[in-house]
């Protein structure tokens, strides 16, 4: 595929190996030559306001070939069902720019732009376009390569465009693998006195059996989920968090006891990665800490993490990782909310716009959490079920690649989460 431009910027660069390369798997060339684009028998793309005969043509918007940050006055209507923006004229064969949407939509430039957080620290769900213009559960990017796909191989009859696969990634979040082993004797006993004061019941009388061994822990839901991974020929992705303990981090120690068997388990079995702690995100010495201590119990090196609470900051964190190797992160995704934080169900390389330079980070989009839609969205099983369904054939329709999480405690089938692992077990099935 040749492509046309009158200047080559790190941003077009960038999409243009997205589609081209990486979705439709066609070898990229850009020319800035005129003569040589006019010569060339190769499908051609003009990405210019000049015209010339035989060739697609988009009109590009600004976007692509600016060096700065600001606010965009976005326009989002309705085109064959899809929202679309970076409108061009009646002169381009696609009413949009695709390849300016598409940067928009993965660069996250919206989240540079943000100045007020939740209490986490987090770009909050409610203040996304994507959210407000309802397409948030719509892989919308994907949407408008397919359309761009469908037009150039209607023109360009020759064109032979790589038919992706649809594929389905359960991912689990290792937050407490237990809710009462290996506590400690403080936090022990401050939980038996919090379940009295909360008089939850049977809460003790479990506790009392899980730690006198007449009893599997609530949360050790480890070899139900492998069994189904079995059943369901499925490769998931373990993420395990062994930062110190704190407000927010409630993990027990990864260097010893049942949790460091537990991990060097899994390990050997399934791919993992680390679940960063939250207080990581505001003392990066910590994440690389926390980098040895997962390498040193399972005798490999760590490439893949996901935020613990999604604490991600753009583009704070995902410089962070780089700075100590990771290469591959699941955080992109919102807790407010399900869908494609991204626009899109397909991974792709994190781009950071302060330094207007494509990374080695891939970004793994993910479309479901389990608190999502019961503390979040607060629904029931059927509303939750409908909406994981919705979400599958959506990321199926693209040929894309489906990614849930769940977290070990909430599939215990006990408490709060009674009556959810049949939700879980539904989704396995749908969407493998």
């Amino acid at each position: 595929m040749l492509v046309f431009t009158r200047e080559l910027t790190p941003r077009l660069k960038y999409i243009l190996e997205f589609i081209i390369e990486e979705i439709f798997d066609l070898e990229l060339q850009i020319t800035s030559d005129s003569g040589q684009f006019n010569e060339s028998k190769l499908p051609k793309i003009n990405y210019s306001d000049q015209f010339f005969n035989d060739s697609f043509r988009i009109k590009p918007a600004k976007l692509l070939f600016e060096n700065d940050i600001s606010e965009q006055d976005l326009y989002v209507p309705v085109w064959k069902d899809m929202n679309i923006m970076f409108l061009t004229d009646p002169e381009s064969d696609l009413p949009f720019d695709p390849f300016a949407a598409s940067f928009f939509m993965l660069s996250r430039y919206e989240e540079y732009l943000i100045k007020e957080r939740d209490i986490h620290g987090r770009f909050d769900v409610f203040d996304s376009l994507a959210y407000n213009n309802d397409f948030l559960n719509f892989p919308i990017v994907d949407y408008w390569i397919m359309e761009l796909e469908k037009n150039l191989v209607a023109k360009f009859t020759e064109l032979k465009i790589r038919q992706k696969k649809y594929a389905f990634t359960p991912t689990i979040d290792v937050d407490e693998p237990f809710a009462f082993k290996q506590k400690g004797l403080l936090r022990t006993i401050g939980g038996i006195l919090n379940s009295n004061n909360r008089k939850i019941k049977g809460e003790n009388k479990i506790r009392l059996k899980v730690l006198f061994g007449k009893m599997r822990d609530p949360y050790d839901t480890f070899e139900m989920m492998e069994e189904w991974f079995k059943q369901y020929h499925l490769s998931p992705i373990f993420f395990f968090q062994v930062g110190r303990y704190g407000k927010f981090d409630k993990n027990p120690p990864a260097g010893k006891g049942a949790y460091r068997k537990l991990i060097s388990r899994i390990s050997e079995n399934y791919e993992i990665g680390l679940h960063p702690s939250y207080r990581s995100n505001l003392e990066p010495a910590e994440l690389k800490k926390e980098i040895t201590v997962l390498q040193e119990v399972t005798n490999k090196p760590v490439s893949r993490s996901r935020q613990h609470y999604l604490k991600l900051k753009i583009p704070d964190t995902y410089r962070n990782l780089i700075r100590l190797g990771i290469t591959e992160d699941y955080t992109m995704g919102f807790a407010g909310d399900t869908g494609f934080r991204a626009g899109t169900s397909n991974p792709f390389f994190f781009y950071d716009l302060m330094k207007e330079e494509k990374t080695e980070l891939k970004i793994f989009p993910f479309h479901v959490m389990d608190g999502t839609l019961k503390e979040y969205l607060r629904m029931d099983q059927e509303e939750a079920k409908e909406r994981i369904r919705n979400l599958i054939d959506r990321t199926r329709q693209v040929n894309g690649t489906f990614t849930s999480l769940w977290h070990n405690s909430s599939l215990n089938d006990w408490g709060a989460w009674q009556g959810w692992l049949e939700v879980y077990e539904e989704m396995l099935r749908l969407a493998k």
